[in-house]
């Protein structure tokens, strides 16, 4: 019940306050008190460590807040060079993005692991399920404030037996693609879009399972749970980066660079939906 009244509270955040950041871009951000309050009501430390967890947070979010502030700023940069843009222009973009999003995990992964270790697997995975939420959302805010856009794909409302073609459709439309490009961009996502399938499950279903109460789990077992999460989003980098370079190699750059910016968008919005779902479950 905790988790899933720490998710509405977030959503019901997302539809609203949000303000402007660094790098002349119109970007989104859950506002810090909220943040704070949020980050409270979801980790379970005691008075004992209070002091030390929060020294160690800050530390955190000194670090990440600059990481982030790039990576959704390159995604909204993203955007608005697409319609229109140079492809050599939408290609650097599209490398930014992915490169913020490495820097960003990094800081994530080597912050879980000292919050394993400075005090339990628990407040860890806690720490880490927060983080993650508050990521997606924010990457959402993104695509929905930018009014060139066309990303309105949900794929829990599609009927399952015309999802294959509505998709296509809805990739089409959101990403530009004219007739010339379908056929070259298909070829490698429909490579791409099974590997991803085969690891990450249908629509990142795979997600769902990390949605769990880590207080119903011992330490280590919260712990290895944590990892494996990171695990899980380390791969799914690696495999946009490969079918990134792949497209750009023989669809050319545009095509990459707005590969790159329709599985963002789809990646993002499976996963609110993989969280929220299970924490409806949970209830």
């Amino acid at each position: 019940m905790k988790r899933f009244l720490i998710i509405i509270t977030m959503l019901a955040l997302a539809a609203g306050a949000y303000c402007q950041h660094a790098y002349n871009a119109s970007l989104v951000s859950v506002p810090s008190s909220d943040k704070i309050s949020l980050v409270k009501n979801s980790i379970s430390v005691s008075e004992w460590h209070e002091k030390s967890f929060w020294s160690l947070y800050n530390r955190y979010s000194n670090e990440i807040d600059e990481s982030s502030s790039f990576l959704y700023s390159s995604l909204d940069s993203l955007l608005k060079t697409v319609w229109p843009g140079s492809a050599q222009k939408e290609f650097q973009q599209a490398s930014n993005l992915l490169t913020s999003a490495h820097r960003t995990f990094e800081i994530r992964q080597r912050y879980y692991t000292e919050m394993g270790n400075a005090f339990n697997g628990v407040i860890a995975l806690e720490f880490l399920q927060a983080e993650l939420l508050m990521s997606i959302l924010e990457n959402l805010k993104v695509f929905e404030n930018n009014p060139k856009q066309d990303f309105h794909f949900y794929p829990w409302l599609q009927p399952a037996d015309q999802f294959d073609v509505v998709k296509r459709e809805a990739i089409i439309n959101a990403i530009k693609l004219s007739p010339e490009e379908i056929t070259r961009f298909f070829t490698i996502y429909n490579r791409y879009e099974q590997e991803c399938d085969d690891f990450l499950g249908e629509n990142y279903n795979l997600f769902e399972f990390f949605n769990e109460e880590p207080a119903d789990f011992t330490p280590g077992l919260a712990k290895g749970l944590g990892y494996n999460l990171l695990q899980l989003m380390q791969r799914e980098m690696t495999m946009k980066e490969k079918y990134f370079k792949e497209m750009n190699k023989i669809g050319g750059p545009s095509l990459a660079a707005r590969f790159i910016l329709w599985e963002d968008y789809f990646s993002t919005v499976n996963k609110m939906y993989a969280w929220s779902d299970g924490a409806v479950g949970a209830r």
